[in-house]
């Protein structure tokens, strides 16, 4: 008996050392302070020819205090490259199950576990770090939008920290001489995309692809029958009109009404998205003409009804870095 006791007390107590070393790896944090080298930190952020525009102290080196030179307003320099120094990581924890897209490829996270933001690199999407992993290219637009700013429980996770960082830059003066600097606020030209000509479109670099993936989220959200979810990808203040002119204004009626048709006629609803063409009204505006095929959708009593063609025009602004739908109009295409 004191054997058997003994064995069930050995093997409890191993189970609860497995847990706490996974609850452990689940939030082992970045190593601090993390030094993203090469890192320019937003949308068209380029290292070019930038000009001082007031005087500049230009340093060494980023751990010296020894002056190379000094840069005058209006003098120009050559930014070679930087280095964005995360001091300390963001943290963001998660309420629900959900799946972060990144360029390093889909992941499932759990309720409480902790995503340590990183180096921001525009559009909405980070480096961030996870379960001791370096992720790049995470969309945020889950949990950092105006509609969790406004109400946090509609979101998936919520942001507990703001990360800490400094840019330092590298530059060459006119002669030659090269140096360090962290207040490249004191430069212009380091953003590509301010005063695009009329030759280029206004969101021209990466922006239309953003869009389009808001719009295959969106037809994810859908096809897994998600109202929340789907409304995470609108402001607040959103506007949706259905094929049948059924008109829901705000983030609340939209999940409502949405709901409601997953729960009736579209039940067993299902999108293929088969076209998506972006027009730029502003460089922070623009228009979605979304072509998709509905299948699935169920009458009254039940009969289900043939496939048939969708043009939505959808109205997008682009909120905190990140596009999101303010209007959306939905038609059935004639043939």
């Amino acid at each position: 008996m004191k054997l058997l006791l003994l064995i069930t007390i050995a093997i409890a107590s191993v189970l609860c050392s497995n847990e706490v070393l996974s609850g452990q790896a689940r939030t082992q944090s970045p190593p601090t302070p993390f030094e993203d080298v090469g890192a320019c930190p937003f949308e068209g952020c380029t290292y070019r020819e930038w000009t001082a525009k007031e005087t500049v102290a230009i340093r060494a080196a980023r751990r010296t205090s020894e002056l190379a030179f000094t840069v005058k307003a209006g003098e120009k320099v050559t930014a070679l490259t930087g280095v964005v120094v995360t001091l300390r990581p963001g943290r963001v924890q998660f309420r629900e199950r959900t799946t972060l897209r990144s360029a390093s490829g889909s992941v499932q996270v759990v309720p409480g576990e902790t995503l340590y933001l990183l180096t921001y690199q525009g559009e909405g999407f980070t480096k961030a770090w996870l379960r001791g992993q370096l992720l790049t290219d995470v969309d945020t637009s889950q949990f950092m939008n105006s509609v969790c700013d406004a109400q946090p429980s509609r979101c998936v996770g919520k942001v507990l920290e703001e990360s800490r960082t400094e840019w330092w830059v590298q530059v060459r003066n006119r002669s030659g001489t090269v140096g360090w600097t962290r207040e490249p606020e004191k430069f212009d030209g380091k953003d590509a995309l301010s005063g695009l000509s009329s030759k280029s479109p206004p969101g021209a670099a990466n922006d239309e692809r953003a869009i389009k993936t808001l719009m295959a989220q969106t037809t994810e959200a859908f096809n897994s029958h998600d109202a929340k979810a789907w409304t995470r990808f609108c402001t607040p203040d959103a506007r949706l009109v259905t094929v049948r002119g059924e008109s829901m204004n705000g983030i609340a009626a939209i999940e409502k009404g949405l709901a409601a048709i997953f729960e009736t006629r579209g039940s067993k609803a299902r999108l293929e998205t088969l076209d998506v063409a972006v027009r730029f009204l502003r460089p922070d505006v623009a228009l979605a003409y979304v072509t998709n095929e509905m299948s699935g959708v169920t009458s009254p009593n039940g009969e289900q009804q043939p496939p048939h063609t969708e043009l939505s025009v959808r109205v997008l602004v682009k909120d905190q870095g990140t596009w999101r739908i303010t209007a959306f109009h939905n038609t059935i295409v004639q043939k």
